[in-house]
């Protein structure tokens, strides 16, 4: 049996299109119903679905949007070992496979192809240590420059230690440090002094840059075991690890 429509009414509920970014003009453009396909003249009716109600998405996604797009990426050139050496690849054919994600809390679920991947709220796992009260370790030095390590500052292992009514304790590398931290928030004035024995001339670099970064007011932000200094009246600063 075959039907054939013989007149459309247009008094059915509105219907909405969602499509692929790009091709939101499909069905105005209307190829398949030309008479005559290359006059640009030719008459067309109406399309079924106004231009207004068409929506265009970046990518199939379900019907919450739970799909993840990442862009062309790229990373550094480092060389890992045993099982880490094979997790740069995974991890970049998952994250540009168009994976579905759900949140839960603090845990987020990957799922791509043939992997599903389950990662948990860092601020959860790993909470920010509190400032004060905190035995930090210097492992790196903020320069104009870029960050810089080496072996000098792994010698040296200079310390920090912030006490609750604001006294500091720590070695400068070494030196040992003692004075007072004005603390308001993320804002942090150090009034530090030191002791006057000399070391060899690359621990005494690196005590120089660590009391060059705690000189005066600088900026303190935690990230779970990882305190950053910022003195920006110099352009320098610290990373340190908690001990």
């Amino acid at each position: 049996m075959k039907f054939e429509v013989i007149e459309v009414e247009r008094k059915g509920a509105d219907v909405w299109v969602i499509t692929t970014r790009g091709f939101g003009d499909t069905l105005d453009i209307a190829r398949t119903n030309r008479t005559v396909l290359y006059d640009i003249r030719a008459l067309k009716p109406a399309s079924l679905v106004p231009r207004q109600r068409v929506m265009e998405v970046d990518e199939r996604m379900a019907f919450d949007g739970s799909v993840l797009r990442v862009s062309r990426m790229a990373t550094t050139m480092m060389a890992c070992v045993g099982d880490k050496s094979g997790a740069d690849g995974w991890q970049t054919a998952l994250l540009q496979s168009a994976p579905k994600w759900s949140l839960s809390g603090s845990t987020l679920t990957l799922t791509g192809h043939d992997v599903t991947v389950t990662l948990q709220d860092k601020r959860v796992l790993h909470p920010d240590l509190p400032l004060t009260g905190t035995a930090w370790v210097v492992t790196t030095l903020l320069r104009q420059e870029g960050q810089v390590r080496s072996q000098a500052l792994d010698a040296a292992r200079p310390t920090l230690t912030i006490a609750a009514d604001g006294q500091v304790s720590g070695s400068a590398g070494c030196n040992r440090m003692t004075g007072t931290a004005e603390i308001s928030g993320s804002n942090v004035t150090f009034h530090l002094g030191t002791t006057r024995m000399m070391c060899a001339p690359d621990v005494m670099q690196v005590e120089q840059q660590v009391l060059e970064a705690l000189t005066g007011a600088t900026e303190a932000t935690v990230d779970s075991d990882t305190l950053t200094i910022h003195n920006r009246a110099n352009d320098t600063g610290l990373i340190l690890r908690s001990e």
